[in-house]
């Protein structure tokens, strides 16, 4: 993971500090388009925040969206 950290955003990587409605919206704007990756948990300037327990994200999802 530290390599795309190192690398940046792009237009098919994002990172977002917390799990949330920004998160949420990026995933499915890159389900809509052509793939991409969102790392939570990961600040800029390039820096690991935080290591969250990914299994209720999903759920999340699903809950904030139409």
């Amino acid at each position: 993971m530290q390599p795309q950290i190192t690398r940046g955003e792009s237009e098919t990587l994002e990172f977002k500090r917390s799990f949330g409605a920004e998160a949420i919206e990026s995933l499915c704007a890159f389900a809509n388009a052509d793939g991409g990756t969102v790392l939570i948990g990961v600040d800029e300037p390039l820096k690991l925040v935080a290591e969250q327990n990914i299994g209720r994200f999903p759920l999340a999802v699903l809950g904030g969206t139409d």
